[in-house]
């Protein structure tokens, strides 16, 4: 029975020993995990004080944070660290520690570390109090962390806020005094382009001038040769035979105020009127005017398109756009050539090129003129369009013309382009939307 007894008080200390091993290897591993995530962690310092022994033992983090040389850890006591807290911390600090062993409880305390160059650094530590029984503490642990990164962000959000109202009330006012000038620009704009567009029917009407008063003259001739040739019937007695000559005499004098009526249409001030209208109608009536601009050696053909669509623009600005384009081919052919008005149907795709701006997909009603006159080279097609740009002599233009034009097609919502090579003639062509509403009479 005594072997047996002693056998079991021998596996039972074998037993013993083990799990005490294991103990000291689990406490020993989970220390190491400890100090491992510490170490990955990069800003966490650890310090162990003995009260008892006044053993303050600490990590290589911990005693650079305070300005200690690491393998002075263990040898210094608790005081020497205090050292490297900022002087206006110090006091608050030492009153804290002392607060915590004196309650054997926990700390928590953000402090200032001042180096010897003079910069500071900011600390978050917290710890713990431990005590053997009753009284005061015999050990107190804890960990510290830098802060000072997280210090910096909040003082700059602190000095964001106390400026963010001022700075609000002055970006208010800039974009308030932006908005006042914008809204100036835009008035300075719209009476910019209101005198331009007056300017560019000016011009137009200037170069009509001098076909005109070759018509007024004809228009004249036949109403005097009229008068005078019913005078010498009337003289010689011959009433009955005045009928046809007086005839003649109204017809001139219709003609006449017919022009009269369109050169008043045409020069009148007045803004962007949009109505529906006949496309191959307003061509019609504008036929004539064609013909009086265009010179004697310059072959018109008008070409409108079958069923053409309505669409909604204002009149006088479209006949003032169509006129300048029949100048441009005029002045393109000085020595004569052959002139096209043509209207059609169109689908026009936003993939198509444009000469200045993206297309709008949609149905369209095309007017083209069109010239096989001298072109234009891609340079100077490049600047077709900009204000003021012309290729005429002085006092022969002002540059106006296409760009009235190209104005007046994007208010109507619609696009123009220029197809044109040098030496090979000059094709523009306007497009304004399709009115699918009713045309009205």
């Amino acid at each position: 029975m005594t072997a047996v007894k002693t056998s079991r008080r021998r596996r039972t200390a074998i037993k013993l020993r083990q799990r005490s091993l294991a103990s000291r290897k689990a406490q020993h591993d989970t220390e190491e995990r400890l100090q491992l995530a510490l170490t990955a962690t990069n800003g966490v310092g650890t310090w162990d004080w003995n009260i008892d022994q006044d053993l303050f033992v600490t990590d290589s983090r911990f005693a650079q944070m305070h300005g200690i040389e690491p393998q002075l850890s263990g040898q210094l006591p608790i005081t020497a660290y205090l050292q490297g807290v900022h002087p206006d911390d110090r006091a608050l600090l030492t009153r804290t520690i002392k607060d915590c062993v004196t309650r054997n409880g926990e700390y928590a305390q953000e402090y200032r570390l001042q180096n010897l160059d003079g910069k500071v650094r900011w600390i978050f530590a917290r710890g713990r109090c431990f005590s053997g029984g009753p009284g005061s503490a015999q050990r107190f642990m804890g960990a510290a962390l830098d802060i000072t990164e997280r210090k910096k962000t909040e003082q700059a959000l602190l000095n964001l806020n106390e400026t963010l109202e001022e700075r609000v009330a002055q970006r208010t006012q800039a974009l308030a005094e932006a908005n006042a000038q914008l809204q100036r620009e835009m008035h300075e704009r719209e009476r910019a382009e209101e005198a331009l567009r007056h300017a560019q029917k000016m011009e137009a009407v200037g170069q009509l001038t001098g076909g005109i008063a070759h018509d007024f003259n004809n228009m004249l001739t036949g109403i005097l040769g009229s008068l005078d040739l019913m005078k010498r019937y009337i003289a010689a007695g011959r009433i009955t035979e005045v009928g046809r000559f007086t005839d003649a005499a109204v017809s001139s004098a219709q003609r006449a105020a017919a022009l009269t009526h369109r050169l008043l249409s045409f020069s009148r001030r007045q803004s962007l009127d949009r109505r529906p209208l006949d496309p191959n109608q307003l061509v019609s009536s504008l036929q004539a005017l064609f013909s009086s601009t265009k010179g004697a050696n310059i072959d018109l053909h008008v070409e409108l398109g079958e069923d053409v669509w309505p669409v909604n623009t204002d009149s006088g600005q479209l006949e003032s756009a169509l006129l300048n384009l029949i100048i441009n081919a005029r002045d393109a052919m000085p020595d004569g050539g052959e002139l096209v008005v043509r209207t059609a149907n169109t689908y026009l795709t936003d993939s198509q090129s444009s000469t200045l701006e993206p297309i709008k997909a949609g149905e369209y009603v095309m007017f083209e003129v069109s010239d096989n006159g001298a072109g234009m080279t891609p340079q100077i097609l490049a600047k077709a369009f900009d204000p003021f740009f012309t290729t005429k002599p002085v006092g022969q233009g002002t540059g106006l013309g296409l760009s009235m034009i190209y104005g007046f097609a994007q208010q109507s919502g619609g696009h123009v382009s220029i197809i044109s090579e040098s030496g090979s003639g000059t094709r523009v062509r306007l497009h304004l939307p399709r009115y699918l509403e009713k045309t009205q009479a």
